[in-house]
């Protein structure tokens, strides 16, 4: 018995010097990573970011897809403004998984909402815009349905479904929205217009364009000429269309995100 024991005590002793001295704490890195919340374009599925989500997560990065507001399941379903506010959801979720900080990444529109975001919302480390572009750049030929909007909401009937003619940079659409919804979309006060709201960012802000997506370079253009001086800001052209700058721009989004993380 007093053998047993004693050879116990051995092995209780061996493992207490297997135990590191100093334990992970939930300050380490590891324990904590950094999150990322990616919202799709306008009429695009969460699911079409699947393979960048993969990237991001293939690089140790917490990332949440929520379906916005513009989706074509949605179509404009709530005021831009009020879509903004859904990204709280994602962040908590987030934080609530261990995020010690949270980068806004979006394309197209998703990428101009990130921009909204950080400029209004405490607690971001950065915003990504891929092709960032929002719905208020529109061609004259948008101008007819803005102005029936307009009309519809002036006689009080702003809250009852219609059709109205949209765009993206792949073409034209259709939104089955209300008048009220549309227009806070395509037709908002000067303050809530993208380059408004890149006047107002207080965190590091990566831009990237796409050579092939001209359209949208120029207006990403404007909106970089707004940002407030900031030594991590990053304005990067790459050589692709308004789609496949996803797959171009992961490389130079990784590189930005790995010099946020280091503060170099």
């Amino acid at each position: 018995m007093v053998a047993r024991r004693l050879a116990l005590v051995l092995l209780a002793a061996s493992l207490a010097g297997c135990v590191p001295s100093t334990p992970p704490t939930a300050s380490s890195p590891a324990a904590l990573p950094l999150g990322i919340v990616l919202m799709h374009g306008k009429k695009g599925p969460p699911r079409y970011l699947d393979d960048t989500k993969a990237a991001f997560e293939a690089h140790g990065y917490l990332v949440v897809t929520p379906e916005m507001c513009w989706s074509d399941k949605r179509q404009y379903d709530r005021l831009y403004p009020d879509c903004l506010t859904e990204i709280d959801a994602a962040v908590a979720d987030l934080r609530q998984r261990g995020a010690r900080s949270i980068v806004v990444v979006g394309h197209s529109l998703g990428g101009s909402a990130a921009i909204a975001y950080g400029a209004t919302h405490d607690g971001v480390a950065g915003v990504i815009g891929f092709a960032a572009a929002d719905a208020f750049f529109g061609p004259p030929s948008q101008l007819p349905d803005i102005a029936r909007a307009q009309y519809l909401v002036d006689e009080g009937k702003g809250d009852g479904p219609a059709d109205f003619d949209d765009i993206r940079p792949s073409g034209r659409t259709s939104m089955r929205t209300t008048a009220a919804h549309f227009l806070s979309f395509v037709a908002p006060p000067a303050e809530q217009r993208t380059p408004a709201y890149a006047a107002r960012l207080h965190v590091p802000l990566l831009l990237i364009a796409g050579r092939q997506d001209s359209a949208t370079m120029q207006y990403e253009a404007r909106i970089y000429d707004r940002v407030p001086n900031n030594a991590r800001n990053r304005y990067v052209e790459v050589n692709a269309d308004h789609n496949g700058i996803l797959t171009a721009g992961m490389k130079p989004a990784l590189e930005w995100l790995a010099s946020l993380e280091s503060g170099s």
